[in-house]
C-alpha cells in the first residue's frame, strides 16, 4: 500500500473514533439521570468531561455543541420518567378511584389470551398492565378502577426482582385487570399502527407454531425463533439459564447468523438481488421477533458495514460498535439499563475486538486457508481426491476453530455481566454453546422455512401442505431433543454451574485476574500514558479484590423463604443443610435453587417433607429432578404409599390441594435417593453435638397411637403432618406445617413440656382452624413466623393473631410483607433480618 493510502486510511480511522467516545458519554449521561436528586449535577459533570476530552483529541467546538445537543435530546425521555413521573408513583399507588390512560406498547397474546402491555396514565407515569390482550392494543384509551401498585422488589436472595426489571424500562407502577376495562377511545397514530402490526405478525407466527408443532417441541421452537418464552416450562428455562444457552431463547444476534447462513449458500442472482433478498428477510425476521435488542444490533451492524462498503469508507470495529450503540440508544434510551443490551454489546465487542487477537495468539491468521497441511504438501499430492480431502479437512478444522474462538470470546466478554446479573457462571458453557450451535441453527432455519414457505403453501395447496407440515414437525423434533439434552447436561448438581456464593471471594478474584490479564495483553498497542492509567486501575482493582477475598466463616443461619402460599424453611449448620418443605411446584426452580446458588449451597443434606400437599411438597420434587437432594425424610404413615408409576391416580385431591406423596416416592426411587420415615418420638441429631442441631419429631402419632386420631371419611394429609421441634445451641423453634386442631389437642395432652419454643412457625399459614389458645400458651413463642401469600382464605386469620398476642408473642414476621426472613444464630444471641423490608433485630438468649 502506498504511503498516501496509509495516511488516508489513518485519517478515516481518526474521523470515525468519536463514535465510541460519544457512545460511552451517552451511556454515562443516561445512567446519571437515574440516580435520584443528583442526576442533573452528574449529567453536567459527564458533559463537561466529554467536552474536555473532546478538545484534547482534536474535536472542534461546533461538533461538540452538536454532540451535546444530541445527547440532551436523547436523554429527554429519561429525564421525564426518572426525575418527574417517578415522583408520582407513591401517591398514585394509594389512589382508589378510577383512572384513564392510553396503551403505548401493546400486549402479545399468550396461550391463555392474556398479555402484558405498557400504558401511559393521563396523569403522566407509565404503568405495566396485565390483562386480556384484546383490550391492550396500542392507541386504546382505557378507563378502569383497578388498583395501581408499586411493583414488588426481590423477595428472596437470588430471586427475581420485578421492581428493578420494570424500573429499567422506566415503569414504576403496575396493575392487573381482573375486570375488563372500558375502552373510551382509540388513537390511530402511525406509531400505534406500526406497533399493532408487529404484534399481529408475532401472534400469527406463534399461533402457526402452536397449531402444527407437537406440545413437547412447540415451547422451545417458539422461544428460539420468536423470543416468546411463555411456552417454556420452568424446568426448561432453568436448564437454558444454567447451561449458558439462555441467549438462544432470547433471539440474540446469533440467530441472524443462523438464518443468513443457509441463505448465503444460494448463489443465483446478481449481488443487488441478493442484497435485496437479505434486506427483506431481515425486515421480516426483525418484525416477527419484535426487533429485540440482539436482532436490532446485528441488523444495524450488517447494514452499516454494507453502507460503508458502498461509500468506500473504512469503518473500524470500535467505531462500528460505537455507531451501532448510538443508534440503538437514540431509538430507545432505556435500553441502556437492560441486561439484554449489555450482553449483546459485550458479546459483540468480545468477538469483534478479541477474535483476531485470539487467533493471532494461536499463531493463525484471521483469514488463513491452511490449518494443518501446508500448500506445498497439497500441491505435491498427485491424487486429486486425496488433495481434496486434505483441503476439506483443513477448512472444516479451521471453521471449527473460528467457531470455538467466537464462542470463547463471547463467553469471556459476558463473564462479568453474567456474574453480576445471574447467580453464578458455568465453565461448561463454552463447549455446550459450541455443540448447541448446530441444533439451534437447524431450529431457526427450520422454523423460518415453516413461516415463509409452508404457511402460505397450506393456503394454496392444502393437501401437499399438510403432508409437508407433518414431515417438517417430525424433523424439527431431533434438533429440539438434542438441544434439550445439552441444556440438561449443564444444569443441576452435575451440570457444572458454579453459584455466586459457591464461587466465593477467591473465585471472583480469579475471574478479575483473568480480566486484568486480558487488559495487559491488549496494552501492547497502547501509548505509554494509557498503559500507566490501565496499570494503576488494575492494581487498585486487584488490591480491592484481595481485601474482599479474605477468608470468611460459614454462615450458620435459618431462612424462611417466601414461596407464596406455601412453606419453605432452610437450616444451614456447619456440617449440613436441612430443607423443610419447598413450596409449590416450580418454586424449587424459581425460589429455592436461585437461593442456593446465591448462598453457595451445592446440595441439600436432608429434605424433610412434612406432608404431601403440593404447597409443601412441590418444590422438593423440583430439587429431586435436579439431583440436589441426598436424602428425604417423610411421615411414617407414608410406608404404605404406592409409587405414582404403579398407581396412575396418585394425585389425591382434598379441597383444592393435591397430594404429591406418591409422585415424590416414585421420583426418589428413580433417583435412588434414600427415604427415611419419621413419627412421634423419633430424633435426628447432627454429628457435632456442640454446634449441631437436634430435631425431635412430635407428630404424626406412631402406628400404635393412630386410633387416638379420629377417622375421616376421606384421607387428609394434614392429619399426618410432621411436627418438628428443632434445638440449636440455646435456640429452639417449633415447625407445625399444616397440623389440624385434633392433632394439636394430642400434642397439648402428650407433649406439654416439649412444645415451649422461642420461635413458632404458625400452623397452616395462620388458619383459624389451627393454633388454639391452649396450644399457643404451651408454646409461648417470642417470635412467630407466618409463611403466607396472596390467598382467598383470609390467612392469617385475625382471631389467630389475637390468640398470639394473648400468648405473649413479641414479634410477628410474615413472608407476604417481609419477604424472606433470616435468623443468624450465634452463641448467645439471634440476629433477625428481613429481605424485603431490610429490617433488623437482635434477640439475646438467656
Amino acid at each position: 500500500m502506498a504511503k498516501a493510502d496509509i495516511n488516508i486510511a489513518a485519517d478515516k480511522i481518526k474521523a470515525g473514533r468519536p463514535a465510541p467516545v460519544l457512545f460511552i458519554t451517552l451511556l454515562s449521561a443516561i445512567y446519571s439521570l437515574t440516580v435520584g436528586s443528583y442526576g442533573l449535577l452528574l449529567l453536567v459533570a459527564v458533559l463537561a468531561i466529554f467536552c474536555t476530552y473532546g478538545r484534547r483529541i482534536g474535536l472542534d467546538w461546533h461538533f461538540l455543541s452538536l454532540a451535546v445537543s444530541g445527547i440532551l435530546l436523547v436523554c429527554t425521555p429519561v429525564m421525564r420518567e426518572f426525575l418527574v413521573e417517578s415522583q408520582k408513583s407513591e401517591v398514585l399507588s394509594q389512589y382508589n378511584g378510577s383512572w384513564q390512560g392510553t396503551i403505548i406498547r401493546p400486549a402479545l397474546m399468550g396461550t391463555t389470551g392474556w398479555g402484558e402491555a405498557v400504558l401511559r396514565l393521563d396523569s403522566g407515569p407509565l404503568v405495566s398492565v396485565l390483562g386480556q390482550a384484546k383490550y391492550l392494543q396500542a392507541g386504546y384509551r382505557l378507563e378502569t378502577e383497578a388498583r395501581l401498585e408499586i411493583p414488588s422488589g426481590q423477595r428472596n436472595p437470588g430471586g427475581f426482582d420485578r421492581r428493578s426489571w420494570l424500573r429499567n424500562r422506566a415503569i414504576f407502577l403496575e396493575t392487573k385487570l381482573t375486570v375488563p376495562p372500558r375502552i373510551i377511545g382509540k388513537k390511530t397514530t402511525l406509531g400505534a399502527v406500526w406497533r399493532n402490526l408487529l404484534v399481529v405478525l408475532q401472534n400469527r407466527a406463534a399461533k402457526f407454531f402452536r397449531q402444527y408443532l407437537s406440545p413437547d417441541t412447540v415451547g422451545i421452537i417458539t422461544a428460539i425463533c420468536l423470543g416468546q418464552k411463555q411456552g417454556l416450562t420452568v424446568q426448561e428455562n432453568h436448564a437454558f439459564m444454567e447451561s449458558g444457552l439462555i441467549h438462544l431463547v432470547s433471539v440474540s444476534g446469533a440467530h441472524l447468523g443462523f438464518m443468513l447462513l443457509p441463505l448465503r449458500q444460494i448463489k443465483f442472482g446478481s449481488k443487488r438481488s441478493r442484497d435485496i433478498r437479505t434486506l427483506l428477510l431481515l425486515i421480516y425476521f426483525g418484525s416477527v421477533t419484535g426487533w429485540r435488542t440482539g436482532v436490532s444490533r446485528a441488523s444495524l451492524m450488517l447494514l452499516l458495514r454494507r453502507y460503508a462498503g458502498l461509500k468506500a469508507r473504512y469503518l473500524d470495529e470500535l467505531s462500528l460498535l460505537g455507531f451501532t450503540g448510538l443508534i440503538l440508544l437514540a431509538l430507545d434510551p432505556f435500553r441502556a439499563m437492560q441486561r439484554g443490551f449489555w450482553l449483546s454489546m459485550a458479546a459483540t465487542a468480545g468477538i469483534r475486538l478479541g477474535g483476531k487477537l485470539f487467533l493471532n495468539w494461536l499463531g493463525l491468521s484471521a483469514r488463513s486457508e491452511y490449518f494443518i497441511t501446508q500448500p506445498q504438501i497439497v500441491s505435491k499430492c498427485k491424487n486429486p481426491i486425496f488433495a481434496f480431502i486434505l483441503v476439506s479437512i483443513d477448512r472444516l478444522l479451521y471453521r471449527l476453530l473460528r467457531l470455538l474462538t467466537i464462542t470463547c470470546c463471547a463467553q469471556f466478554a459476558c463473564l462479568l455481566p453474567l456474574l453480576f446479573w445471574q447467580n453464578g457462571l458455568n465453565p461448561k458453557a463454552i463447549p455446550i454453546n459450541l455443540l448447541a450451535g448446530v441444533p439451534a441453527a437447524a431450529i431457526t432455519a427450520g422454523g423460518l422455512v415453516g413461516l415463509f414457505f409452508l404457511s402460505p403453501l397450506l393456503k394454496v395447496l392444502p393437501f401437499l401442505g399438510e403432508i409437508l407440515i407433518k414431515l417438517w414437525s417430525r424433523l424439527l423434533k431431533f434438533p429440539v431433543l438434542l438441544l434439550k439434552y445439552l441444556s440438561e447436561q449443564g444444569s443441576g448438581a452435575k451440570g457444572g454451574f458454579i453459584g455466586k456464593g459457591e464461587l466465593g471471594r477467591s473465585g471472583q478474584l480469579m475471574i478479575m485476574l483473568l480480566l486484568i490479564l486480558s487488559i495487559v495483553i491488549l496494552q501492547r498497542r497502547k501509548t505509554a500514558a494509557n498503559r500507566r492509567i490501565e496499570t494503576i486501575a488494575a492494581a487498585v482493582l486487584l488490591l480491592a479484590l484481595i481485601i474482599r477475598s479474605l477468608p470468611q466463616t460459614l454462615d450458620e443461619e435459618i431462612w424462611f423463604l417466601d414461596v407464596g402460599q406455601g412453606d419453605c424453611c432452610l437450616i444451614r449448620t456447619a456440617d449440613s443443610v436441612i430443607l423443610i418443605d419447598g413450596g409449590e411446584r416450580d418454586q424449587g426452580y424459581q425460589v429455592v435453587l436461585p437461593f442456593m446458588r446465591s448462598r453457595g449451597i451445592t446440595r441439600i443434606s436432608a429434605a424433610i417433607v412434612t406432608h404431601g400437599h403440593s404447597d409443601h411438597c412441590g418444590g422438593i420434587l423440583d430439587l429431586l429432578e435436579q439431583n440436589m437432594v441426598e436424602q428425604v425424610i417423610v411421615p411414617g404413615s407414608w410406608r404404605t404409599k404406592v409409587p405414582a408409576m404403579d398407581n396412575q391416580d396418585s394425585e389425591l385431591k382434598w379441597g383444592q390441594e393435591q397430594d404429591l406423596a406418591s409422585e415424590l416416592i416414585s421420583l426418589c426411587n428413580q433417583q435412588k435417593v434414600n427415604i427415611l420415615f419419621r413419627e412421634a418420638g423419633d430424633y435426628d441429631c447432627s454429628e457435632d453435638n456442640d454446634t449441631g442441631i437436634t430435631m425431635h419429631y412430635l407428630a404424626p402419632p406412631a402406628e400404635t397411637n393412630i386410633k387416638t386420631v379420629s377417622r375421616y371419611s376421606r384421607p387428609d394429609p394434614n392429619r399426618d403432618c410432621l411436627v418438628i421441634k428443632c434445638v440449636w445451641r440455646d435456640f429452639s423453634l417449633l415447625l407445625t406445617a399444616d397440623v389440624i386442631d385434633e392433632v394439636e389437642r394430642i400434642l397439648v395432652r402428650e407433649c406439654r413440656e416439649d412444645l415451649n419454643s422461642m420461635l413458632l412457625k404458625l400452623a397452616h399459614h395462620g388458619s383459624k382452624y389451627s393454633s388454639s389458645i391452649e396450644f399457643l400458651q404451651l408454646v409461648r413463642p417470642v417470635i412467630t413466623v407466618v409463611s403466607v401469600g396472596i390467598n382467598r382464605f383470609g390467612h392469617p386469620a385475625p382471631e389467630v393473631l389475637e390468640r398470639l398476642a394473648e400468648s405473649g408473642n413479641q414479634m410477628l414476621l410474615r413472608t407476604d410483607k417481609e419477604g424472606a426472613i433470616r435468623l443468624h444464630v450465634d452463641q448467645n444471641k439471634v440476629r433477625i433480618s428481613t429481605w424485603l423490608g431490610r429490617k433488623n433485630a437482635c434477640l439475646i438468649l438467656n
